[in-house]
This record gives C-alpha cells, sequence and structure tokens, in this order.
C-alpha cells in the first residue's frame, strides 16, 4: 500500500562512451552481402528477368534516396540522416528522442505502402501479360522488395537503439512506439495472392 524505491546502488552504471559498434556494423554488412549475393544469383544462374545494372540503378540507390526524401518531407524531420549514426557509433548520444521515433514510425508505413503498390502494380499489369512477361515482371518487383526489406530491418534495429537510448536517459516518456505487424502479414498475403492468381489466370488462358 505504500510507493516503493529501488535502490539505485543495487544496480551496475552503464558505461557511456563513444564507440564504433562492431557487432551492428558486421550484421549490416553481412545483410548487404547477402541480398546482394541473392539477386546476383537469381540474375545469373536462375536466369530471372534483367540485370544487375538495372537493379542498382532502378531497385536501390534511387529507391532509397526517394524513400529517406519522402520520410524526411513527411515528418518535416531534415536532421534525421544524423540519427543513423545510433546504429553504429555512439549509441548513448544525445538524440531526439519524441522526433526521431516519429520519424522511425513513417519511414516504416511508407516501406511498407511502397512494398504493397509494387505488389498492386504487378497485379494489374499481369490481366495484359503472359506467363512469361508476368513472372519476369514479378522477379524485377521481389529484387526492389529485398532492397525495402534491407531498409525496413536498419530502420527497426535503429528504432531498438533509440528506445534502449531513451531508456537509459530516463527519457521513455518522449519514446513513441510504432507497429506495423499487421501491415507486414496483409503485404505477405497479397504477395502470395497475386503471384497465384497471375498462375490461375494464365493457366486459364492457356
Amino acid at each position: 500500500e505504500s510507493n516503493i524505491f529501488a535502490d539505485e546502488n543495487c544496480f551496475d552504471k552503464v558505461k557511456i562512451n563513444k564507440s564504433i559498434n562492431y557487432r551492428i556494423l558486421f550484421s549490416i554488412m553481412l545483410l548487404v552481402f547477402s541480398i546482394i549475393g541473392t539477386i546476383a544469383y537469381s540474375f545469373y544462374v536462375e536466369g530471372a528477368a534483367g540485370g544487375f545494372k538495372d537493379f542498382l540503378s532502378i531497385g536501390s540507390i534511387p529507391l532509397i534516396v526517394f524513400i529517406l526524401l519522402a520520410t524526411m518531407i513527411k515528418s518535416e524531420n531534415f536532421k534525421y540522416l544524423s540519427s543513423l549514426k545510433i546504429l553504429v557509433y555512439n549509441p548513448f548520444g544525445d538524440y531526439n528522442i519524441k522526433r526521431t521515433s516519429f520519424t522511425i514510425g513513417v519511414v516504416k508505413q511508407l516501406i511498407v505502402y511502397l512494398a504493397i503498390f509494387l505488389i498492386i502494380m504487378v497485379f494489374v499489369a499481369s490481366f495484359t501479360l503472359n506467363l512469361v512477361y508476368a513472372l519476369n515482371l514479378m522477379s524485377v518487383i521481389s529484387s526492389i522488395l529485398l532492397t525495402l526489406f534491407f531498409i525496413y530491418f536498419l530502420i527497426m534495429m535503429q528504432d531498438v537503439a533509440i528506445l534502449q537510448n531513451a531508456i537509459i536517459k530516463g527519457r521513455f516518456d518522449e519514446y513513441n512506439s510504432s507497429n506495423n505487424t499487421s501491415g507486414i502479414y496483409v503485404l505477405c498475403s497479397i504477395y502470395i495472392g497475386v503471384l497465384s492468381f497471375i498462375v490461375l489466370v494464365n493457366f486459364i488462358r492457356i
């Protein structure tokens, strides 16, 4: 029936220093090489439509730039790029937790909506394409979806780092949580549904 406060002397103090987080840096590099290897394998070994140069010019760098610019404009947080350093350096620095966590929610939502839009675009195009061209288009869209997955993974890691920073700094009330689980489930359902629809319709045509 009374308020009980924890003895702060019972807890070890967190060492706050500016250092490079080699574990996250290694995981990011591993993920990058895995995605590049997967896409290169599909292009050069499996014979998927398009080429790696097309992916670099359409599905990677321009897409990342578009997402970052759209996010900063939507959230009106033009200093968002500076907060990305929390992934690999100075995780306990002084960040605008409220604005950064809000921007993270915006970019997560944008990625999910963009992925759904790309899949719907394939669905519409499948009405005028035969099975070969439709599946070729789906392979190109799938490579772009891998890029979106990579960006979403980085943003999710940044979200965790910002949450940790908010807890360590005693500013948890400034953190805005964002849950996109339902959107991801919808995305997966639409992807599988469109792919099944393309194959089914073209089998009926044959």
